[in-house]
């Protein structure tokens, strides 16, 4: 039960809402957003790796997880596609319901909640370079399974690109309607 209550308060009211702020600003859903937390977490671990002198195979490893969940997003999101176009309108996206993911999202953010507060409160006054990937890289990771638990609204273009193109048809249409050049003053 808790787990089930942890899980659903996390997507309903967290991450699902923001990935539906998102899709309506981009136009991109939140499958989209898992592949940036996943680019996000890439970035961060190797830079953590690099800057810890690890060695190659680490770092081999680290990519080989990366990649993983990469693959994992694009499953998911043809999974997702493919179910929406054999039910028409899908309500709720399946691998929300799958208990190993659920399980796994919810033990990813409590031990990540964890290390989130050993390490706020057991750091200086100032954090370094160190303590700051740590935090992008558990926000990013547990995000990423959180986001792609989320079920996207139907596909439709973003504001950002309404705005921009409503704003070429407005530069467009700012001369003079008759052809005639404008007036330069002086």
């Amino acid at each position: 039960m808790l787990l089930n209550f942890i899980d659903n308060y996390l997507i309903e009211f967290w991450f699902q809402p923001f990935a539906h702020k998102f899709q309506k600003l981009t136009g991109k859903d939140n499958f989209s957003l898992s592949y940036h937390c996943c680019f996000i977490f890439w970035i961060a671990i190797n830079i953590t790796c690099v800057l810890g002198k690890a060695s190659w195979l680490i770092l081999l490893i680290i990519n080989f997880i990366s990649a993983d969940h990469a693959v994992l997003i694009f499953l998911i999101n043809w999974k997702y596609k493919k179910e929406s176009v054999a039910k028409e309108v899908l309500h709720q996206n399946s691998y929300r319901l799958n208990w190993g993911a659920k399980l796994k999202r919810t033990v990813l953010f409590v031990l990540g909640s964890i290390m989130l507060a050993e390490i706020v409160f057991s750091a200086p006054r100032h954090f370094c370079r160190g303590e700051t990937l740590i935090v992008t890289i558990i926000c990013s990771f547990v995000s990423l399974h959180y986001f792609i638990a989320c079920t996207p609204l139907p596909p439709q273009s973003g504001l950002i690109k309404k705005w921009f193109r409503a704003g070429i048809e407005f530069t467009r249409n700012l001369g003079s309607r008759s052809g005639e050049p404008i007036p330069v003053p002086g």
